[in-house]
């Protein structure tokens, strides 16, 4: 019945917009530019386009203000106050009739904050290296990373003697000592600083007891003895200082020549770290390094290492960490093995985490190519200074492939008693 008749519909089709996530550029420490593009925009005029984004491994998203894209083009927006050397994902957002168009996710990873060190020319009477490479060109200026441990060495020219690091010193854990370290955490410009040599010392000092590692406000007693060592009757003073500025003195000691003096003063600190102490005459100095313990720190304890291995072969320290504190902490920990010479040999740095007042032990491994008698150190970071072991632990390794002489002897000890035994068979056969 409906063989000439026709139903007809009319039939809306709609495109539903589009939207792209494209590369993010401009990243840095703490920002970065999110990149997007509408591709389509459907029925509309105009849609409201916007970024979410993430740390990597959070739950939830954080949206960039909306913008209103008219047509189909390319849109950003800038991200802030972001974590350094951290991985974040995003993706481009376009909303429309109360629907969310996504684009896909894409990641992207901060930098880790860097900073300049530079190195001044010690006025042409030493020189300097940084991880035993010596600096040729001054002034010499380099970029590290936050955190970096280099090691720091002056040598210098006869005539003269170090006598400190000079400048930004803050980060040098002895800046008396001509073989130290230096941990980035800002920018620094520093240089060696040289003296005349000096003539042997009429007023010599020594400290002859000290407490290597006290508690925070712990008050010790440190012990020095002053020797007369001139051809005269003398006076002079004897001044503390603390990293370099001056907390006591005690004025006016006189002594007959060869006459001994002995002394001590009281000291304490209410902040955390290592702390060079110095006494010093007219004519003479000593420093000693003191850690203060306090909240946040972790100890270490060597308990076994190998003492003699080959070249080629594997060495291992075992080394046990103690957490102090009511609250778990994660450290540092800087295995460093240097030669006779003071020279850096092997260094390595891993991350370790104890629970409260939790206890662990740890193996290390190494390898050295070369032949000799070594030292190494185990420390653990504590408040950007280092807690050491009381004394630099020794090993020797040994070139497999060289026969000592020993051996030697005894080859040919055996080899001329296999001759005899040959002709004496032959006489009696």
């Amino acid at each position: 019945p409906y063989d000439d008749e026709y139903l007809t519909h009319n039939v809306t089709v709609y495109e539903f917009p589009k939207v792209e996530t494209h590369k993010a550029t401009e990243v840095s420490v703490d920002s970065a530019l999110l990149h997007g593009e509408v591709k389509d925009i459907g029925m509309e005029e105009d849609v409201e386009v916007f970024f979410r984004y993430r740390e990597k491994g959070e739950e939830d998203w954080i949206e960039t203000p909306p913008q209103i894209i008219y047509g189909e083009k390319e849109f950003d927006g800038s991200i802030v106050d972001l974590k350094e050397n951290t991985t974040y994902e995003f993706k481009a957002v376009l909303e429309y009739d109360a629907c969310d168009f996504l684009g896909e996710v894409r990641s992207f990873e901060t930098d880790q904050e860097k900073f300049y060190l530079t190195v001044e020319e010690s006025s042409g009477r030493g020189y300097i290296y940084l991880d035993n490479n010596k600096i040729e060109n001054y002034p010499y200026k380099e970029e590290y990373e936050e955190g970096e441990l280099i090691n720091l060495r002056a040598t210098p020219m006869t005539g003269f003697e170090f006598d400190r690091w000079d400048g930004d010193t803050g980060d040098i854990v002895n800046i008396t000592s001509n073989n130290t370290f230096i941990q980035i955490s800002q920018n620094h410009s520093i240089t060696a600083q040289f003296i005349e040599e000096k003539d042997p010392p009429d007023f010599s000092i020594e400290i002859i007891e000290y407490e290597e590692k006290i508690l925070e406000n712990e008050d010790i007693v440190i012990s020095y003895e002053l020797i007369n060592e001139g051809e005269k009757s003398t006076a002079q003073d004897i001044r503390i200082d603390e990293n370099g500025i001056k907390i006591a003195k005690e004025e006016n000691i006189e002594l007959e020549e060869s006459e001994t003096h002995t002394g001590d003063f009281h000291w304490s600190s209410d902040r955390t770290g290592r702390f060079l102490l110095t006494l010093s005459t007219e004519d003479d100095k000593e420093s000693i390094n003191i850690t203060v313990l306090g909240k946040g720190s972790i100890e270490i304890e060597i308990i076994e290492y190998d003492e003699e291995f080959s070249i080629g072969s594997e060495g291992s320290i075992r080394y046990k960490a103690y957490n102090n504190e009511n609250f778990s902490l994660t450290k540092e920990i800087h295995l460093i093995i240097y030669d006779d010479q003071d020279e850096i040999v092997f260094s390595e740095i891993e991350n370790l985490t104890l629970d409260a007042h939790g206890e662990i032990e740890k193996e290390i491994t190494f390898e050295i190519e070369q032949e000799g008698t070594f030292y190494l150190l185990i420390e653990s970071e504590d408040r950007e200074e280092f807690l050491s072991t009381p004394d630099p632990q020794k090993i020797s390794i040994e070139d497999e492939e060289r026969i000592p002489g020993v051996t030697v002897l005894i080859l040919i000890v055996i080899l001329i008693l296999v001759i005899f035994i040959y002709h004496w068979k032959n006489e009696f056969s």
